[in-house]
């Protein structure tokens, strides 16, 4: 019970950091019992995408999903190591990226309070859907991410001009 009074001192920045950082645990939780393996069916293709550098292949993937790709690739070449350990960090912060947009969508946009916006997120790390998802569709992760932050930034729905 002391804990939960404790979520009510919270400020907005704690909770942000406190949903990362719990998301990326949870996330790195399956990435540490499969080590020396991949986890997921699309991370070799990630990393053999990511170990070649190159972002668009062809002038009509710009109409494609580039855009895991051209955040990944320019932090690879600075990194350089083991592509498949690179991915086991990014698959993690994906993830926590996912659970920072659903604390920040039930604050922003359902105007909930720290403590309501911590549980929704502690409910959607352990979505199974959800771990499933971010095994290995690493794009649709990131779509999902940018989608929850923008939510609450649509103002006026109820005119055809809003």
């Amino acid at each position: 019970m002391k804990a939960l009074r404790y979520l009510d001192n919270i400020g907005y920045g704690e909770g942000l950091f406190f949903c990362f950082f719990f998301g990326f645990v949870v996330r790195l939780i399956p990435e540490v019992l499969s080590f020396p393996y991949p986890v997921g069916f699309d991370t070799v293709y990630y990393a053999a995408r990511i170990e070649s550098g190159v972002v668009w292949y062809h002038w009509s993937s710009v109409f494609s999903s580039w855009l895991l790709y051209a955040m990944l690739v320019p932090v690879y070449n600075a990194v350089r190591f083991d592509p498949f350990l690179f991915l086991k960090l990014v698959a993690p912060a994906l993830y926590a990226l996912n659970l920072c947009g659903v604390y920040y969508f039930s604050r922003e946009g359902l105007g909930w309070d720290v403590r309501k916006s911590l549980v929704a997120a502690f409910f959607f790390a352990f979505q199974l859907a959800f771990l499933r998802i971010s095994w290995d569709l690493y794009r649709n992760m990131l779509g999902l991410a940018i989608l929850l932050f923008a939510l609450p930034l649509i103002q006026k729905v109820e005119t055809k001009r809003g």
